[in-house]
């Protein structure tokens, strides 16, 4: 499995990744924290203290604006009746209804937003999984 910081620099050599905000500082990390009542899984919060957003396979990270992670999470546990608790926003495909969530184990799930009675589908043990399989999907996608 490679390190997020070889992901990324195949993320870049390989897409048109791009970086749209700077990592986070410690204190934006924890009042996103303290917002959504829980803490970030490690790898993810080690992520967005380096890289805090970009877009790679068709897929935004992080949400576009990381200061409204908590009111991003907060609208979609409000909008969609069976929006997990103990999980927060951390990825929407594009143009798809759905959501890449994680919990604080960091477990990540795919959640569609659309059916009203949606429940979560694991798709990994990690972010850093998720990514390593993100990668391997890209360059899939790239030999067709």
């Amino acid at each position: 499995m490679l390190t997020m910081n070889e992901l990324v620099e195949l993320f870049i050599a390989n897409t048109d990744l791009m970086y749209k905000e700077p990592g986070r500082d410690e204190e934006s990390i924890c009042s996103a924290e303290e917002k959504i009542g829980m803490k970030l899984a490690k790898d993810y919060r080690e992520f967005v203290s380096s890289y805090a957003m970009f877009d790679c396979c068709g897929v935004e990270y992080v949400v576009p604006w990381f200061e409204d992670l908590a009111k991003y999470t907060l609208f979609w546990k409000n909008a969609a009746k069976c929006f997990p608790p103990k999980m927060y926003v951390i990825g929407k495909p594009v143009p798809d209804c759905g959501l890449i969530l994680q919990d604080s184990n960091g477990e990540i799930y795919e959640f569609d937003t659309y059916y009203e009675n949606a429940a979560p589908t694991k798709i990994a043990n990690s972010f850093l999984e998720y990514m390593n399989n993100e990668y391997a999907r890209m360059l899939t996608i790239s030999q067709n």
